[in-house]
């Protein structure tokens, strides 16, 4: 029971955990679904690693699995501690390349995009993702082939806006009908959902405000274009507002962004102005 959570449940955990998803998402079942990945791409690694004759620690941990099971004899604890390593080490590196993917801090390049689709086109790839796929709809209790998270909702608008390089100016309205508006400087999912906003008149004024108690957030920037386009804004910061918004939209629903936008770049394209 103890390698169990060891090698399974603790790296799934430590895997989401270093993702930044929330801790009311990281359920046991989720938990034992992620580190069972984990610990199973980690013996794979370490087969290969041995048929190339480059490592026996596979060989030494199955024994000291034996070991430990029957009582009899030392177990090799140098095998053991390997294995818990890179199941840590593999949670950590994916934890965070989902986290700076997410966030945008790190974009896989163009190419690598491209030959990910082409491995991932591939008859067994495919395959195989769509077992892993009912896998985790068993794990999770969710039917596959939808996505359908409630509590990162609102985490996807703010990614998308810091993606894109804009700031979200937001209408922040409570169940008491108080009404906060602001530009956003900061925003927190993980625990208490919060932003940080700056005055609208007066940049200098600061509020952390909790999301707990709000009926409404809404983004005012993405609607206010028209209007300054007729306010004679400067028409090269004006269309590369707008390219910035498509972006926005899109990121949340493919074809959105075009749907909305598409008609104002088309013209400018046409006209030039």
């Amino acid at each position: 029971m103890l390698l169990f959570l060891l090698l399974v449940y603790f790296p799934g955990n430590f895997f989401m955990a270093v993702a930044g998803r929330k801790q009311e998402t990281r359920t046991v079942s989720v938990s034992i679904y992620y580190g069972s990945l984990i610990l199973v791409f980690v013996l794979i690694l370490l087969k290969c690693l041995e048929m190339i004759g480059k490592s026996d620690v596979l060989n030494r941990f199955v024994a000291a699995l034996k070991i430990a099971a029957t009582g009899k004899g030392q177990p090799d604890l140098s095998a053991v501690g390997i294995v818990f390593a890179a199941s840590y080490g593999v949670s950590a590196f994916l934890g965070l390349v989902e986290l700076f993917s997410f966030t945008g801090f790190f974009v896989l390049p163009e190419w690598m995009m491209r030959l990910l689709r082409r491995v991932c086109s591939v008859k067994p790839v495919e395959k195989a993702f769509n077992v892993l796929g009912c896998m985790a709809s068993i794990f999770k209790g969710k039917p596959s082939g939808v996505r359908v998270n409630t509590g990162d909702l609102l985490v996807e608008p703010f990614v998308h806006f810091r993606r894109a390089g804009k700031r979200p100016f937001l209408e922040i309205v409570f169940k008491d009908g108080t009404v906060v508006k602001g530009e956003c400087l900061r925003y927190t999912w993980n625990g208490t959902e919060s932003v940080l906003l700056c005055g609208m008149d007066d940049p200098r004024e600061l509020r952390w405000i909790s999301l707990n108690e709000t009926v409404s957030v809404r983004f005012l920037n993405l609607a206010d274009l028209q209007e300054r386009k007729k306010a004679g804004e400067e028409l090269e910061k004006y269309l590369e507002d707008v390219k910035k918004s498509r972006k926005i939209l899109n990121g949340l629903v493919p074809g959105y962004g075009d749907e909305v936008y598409g008609e104002i770049l088309g013209k400018f394209k046409r006209t030039g102005r």
